[in-house]
Order: C-alpha cells, then sequence, then structure tokens
C-alpha cells in the first residue's frame, strides 16, 4: 500500500494512493503535482478534510493482506483474528497517527484485569506492534506507540513456569495408555519419547521414520482450520524448520509394531497402506480435536491424574533429558528451538544444581582470605 505524506510549514496531511507498482507510480506522479501547488502557495489540498491519515483498522486491513501474502495461511488468520477482536474494537476507529503508548496500555491493563494470561497479552501487543512497525518504516507515524511496552505485561513467575508430568506420573499415563486405551499408546508414546508438537507428532507419516538410524523426521504439522469454510490444512514444521528427532528404541519397537498391523488391516481389505502414521475416522490424519476429545481427556480421566494440555509431554521430555544433565543444544535440536535462548529461557530453571553450581564457583576464587596480603620469597608483596 502507497500513501502520500504532505508535511508543509507543520500542517502535515495524508492520503492513501494504491498498492503495488501502479499505486507506486500514481503516488510519485500526485507527489510531483503537490510539491508543484505548494510552490505556488496553493494549500488547498491542505484543508481538505478527507487528506487524513488513516485509522488504525484502514491501515491494519491493508497490512493483513501483505502478511497473508509472505506468511502461513495459519499465521495470518491468527493476527486478523487478533486485530478484529481485540484491537478494532478499542482502538480501529483512531487515526493511526492518534494511537498513543497510553491507549494501548489501558487496552492491555483491561485485558489482565479480565484474567487474560500475560503470555496471551503479549501475543496480542506483539501483532499490534508488528503492524504499527510497517507504519512507522511506511513513515505513516513519526513511532511506534506500542515499541517497548513489554515489560507493562508483567512476567509473573506463575506465567513462566511450564507443565509437567513426573516421572511417576509419566508411568502412570503410560502404562494406563498400553492397558486400557491401545489406540492412544504410540500417539501418547510419540509425544513422550520424542518430544513432538501435537500437530507435529499426527501429521508424522511412515516414510519419515528411519528405523535403522532410530530417528524420525519432522516434515510437517496441522496447519489452523477457518470453520466457516471447513477445510484443513498440513502446513510446514514451525519456522518452515524441517528436523531430525533421535528416536528411542522403545518408541521404534512400538511404532513398527503400528505398521506392521497398518500393512496387514491393508492388505485384507485389498487396498495400500495409508501413509498416516496416526489415523482420523476418514482415513487422513487424525485432527489435534480429535485427539484431544477422543483420546486425550478420557486417558487422563482413566489415569487418575489431574488435566494437563497434551503439550505437557513436550515438556516433560525436555525436563527429564534436562534431569539427566544432556547437553542444552542437543535439547534445542531435538526440540526444534531456533536457538539455545529459548531453551534456556523456557527450561533453564530445570537444571538441577544450576544455582547451586554457580554460587559454589564463588568458593574456588575466595577459598582463602583475599584481604591477607601474601609475602614472596624476596619478602615483597604480590602485585
Amino acid at each position: 500500500m502507497w500513501w502520500l505524506f504532505i508535511d508543509y510549514k507543520g500542517r502535515r496531511k495524508a492520503r492513501r494512493v494504491g498498492i503495488g507498482k501502479v499505486g507506486m507510480r500514481a503516488a510519485k506522479a500526485a507527489a510531483e503535482k503537490i510539491q508543484a501547488k505548494l510552490a505556488l502557495g496553493d494549500t488547498a489540498l491542505l484543508d481538505d478534510r478527507r487528506a487524513t491519515a488513516p485509522s488504525l483498522t484502514e491501515f491494519a486491513e491493508g497490512w493483513l493482506k501483505h502478511v497473508a501474502a509472505q506468511r502461513k495461511p495459519g499465521t495470518a488468520e491468527k493476527y486478523e483474528a487478533i486485530l478484529r477482536k481485540h484491537w478494532f474494537p478499542t482502538l480501529g476507529r483512531l487515526p493511526v497517527t492518534a494511537v498513543t503508548r497510553e491507549h494501548i496500555k489501558t487496552v492491555l491493563g483491561t485485558k489482565l484485569s479480565a484474567d487474560f494470561k500475560p503470555k496471551t497479552v503479549r501475543g496480542h501487543l506483539d501483532v499490534l506492534r508488528a503492524c504499527l512497525s510497517v507504519a512507522l518504516e511506511d513513515q505513516v507515524i513519526s513511532a511506534n506507540p506500542a515499541a517497548r511496552l513489554g515489560k507493562f505485561v508483567a512476567r509473573s513467575g506463575e506465567s513462566q513456569m511450564v507443565e509437567t508430568f513426573t516421572r511417576a506420573e509419566l508411568t502412570t499415563l503410560l502404562e494406563t495408555a498400553e492397558r486400557e486405551m491401545p489406540e492412544a499408546y504410540p500417539i501418547v508414546l510419540t509425544l513422550a519419547r520424542a518430544g513432538l508438537r501435537i500437530g507435529e507428532a499426527l501429521t508424522v507419516q511412515a516414510e519419515d521414520l528411519d528405523f535403522e538410524r532410530h530417528e524420525l523426521w519432522v516434515r510437517r504439522t496441522w496447519g489452523s482450520r477457518k470453520k466457516a469454510l471447513g477445510d484443513r490444512r498440513i502446513n510446514a514444521p514451525k519456522s518452515n524448520r524441517v528436523r531430525r528427532v533421535d528416536m528411542s528404541e522403545q518408541l521404534g519397537h512400538v511404532l513398527q509394531g503400528l505398521l506392521t498391523m497398518r500393512e496387514a488391516e491393508a492388505i485384507l481389505k485389498g487396498q495400500d497402506r495409508p501413509p498416516w502414521l496416526f489415523l482420523g475416522r476418514d482415513g487422513g490424519p487424525m485432527t489435534p480435536g480429535s485427539f484431544w476429545q477422543n483420546l486425550w481427556r478420557p486417558l487422563l480421566r482413566r489415569s487418575g491424574l489431574s488435566y494437563r494440555k497434551p503439550h505437557a509431554l513436550r515438556h516433560t521430555y525436555a525436563s527429564l533429558l534436562i534431569q539427566n544433565r544432556e547437553n542444552l543444544a542437543y535439547i534445542r535440536d531435538q526440540l526444534g528451538h531456533h536457538s539455545i535462548k529459548l531453551t534456556v529461557d523456557t527450561y533453564g530453571h530445570l537444571v538441577p544444581g544450576a544455582n547451586r553450581a554457580a554460587v559454589n564457583r564463588l568458593d574456588d576464587a575466595t577459598g582463602r582470605n583475599l584481604y591477607a596480603t601474601s609475602i614472596s620469597s624476596k619478602g615483597e608483596e604480590d602485585e
């Protein structure tokens, strides 16, 4: 989207011209004509009430079109949903140039008071900040009022904690699945032994498994689904990062058995074996909603465990590796994190004895009285 901005003797106006190369050419032509008129003292354009800055809603809707062209469909839909639900109703009518930090803080404070989790509110802020960053780059605004407001959304200790299962709870969960819900056991074991996200696990195909090398390749995940259209998407993994995950012997044995069973079922039906490892009722990959409703919630009830999201198995996987003192770089690669900083920020507090080791290292430097004077053999003080 192209805009014309007029700054003449302290009077500022903005006018939307168009998008793409056509809009660019129109903007340049209009700019030349406006400069010529202003040079002759013609300021009628500045008095035109129509030549005002776009509203936040108008600018954001144009920005969303570019997001849709550059990001995954699910990401674009998420951004649009956040803007329409949380920002358009509150600040959407304001000219984008009139949106202030106080406006944004008021909305954020209202969300926090309404018991939105700080992490959720930060996500809302991130989308608005990204939108206004483009407005700043396009010189629609002179500063981004959403910048550096992250500290306003307090990072409470509770919000930093991750939900996990204890070793005993995980054992109970897996034993209950194997004994009472065998259809759930291979999926739950995959989440527990490979640390996959639920969307990644449910879209694993037979070709992604290398039993000789004990490797599992993460090549896809479930995307978002527009309920109005009823369509579903299989996307690339998060951040478009295909990764290799080490597969434990126990997991490899169970998945090999599952594929053998799938092969036998296909032969009996006179069909080819389906490519998906975990099947839904329609023969495609099982959806996260179906897993949650039909397998996960019943399994927790049968196991007698308090409710936790399936993602807790990924957190449990990481925490157990850390408790076993595995290398953090290895854990980062297994989880598919883009940086080791993210791994440390999320799970660093679980490293056993990390804080004690830090203070103990101080003892190495202060094992003697630093205030005592050390005398050399020559009777002089050491420098």
